[in-house]
């Protein structure tokens, strides 16, 4: 199980801490569109139906970099998901 930090609209789904919990063993390597589909689920399971669009125009980040869904990302704690944003 490792938690990721939300951010943005998605703040609301999360924890007081604002993360949440996915049931993905750490160190394991996927792709960040493998890991959003696995946040898709878990956001099924949990009642938030009325935010699945908003996860899959999210992007996955690490401390570095947005990565793109067919990157490999080593899950880990300190990955966040960010919603699009709009600004001017």
């Amino acid at each position: 199980m490792i938690r990721v930090r939300f951010f943005g609209a998605l703040r609301r789904c999360a924890d007081h801490d604002g993360f949440f919990e996915l049931p993905v063993d750490a160190g394991a390597i996927l792709s960040a569109g493998e890991l959003k589909r696995i946040l898709t689920s878990e956001f099924e399971k949990r009642g938030f139906r009325n935010d699945l669009a908003l996860v899959s125009e999210s992007v996955i980040a690490d401390d570095e970099t947005i990565l793109q869904d067919h990157e490999p990302v080593q899950v880990r704690e300190g990955l966040a998901v960010l919603p699009p944003v709009c600004g001017g």
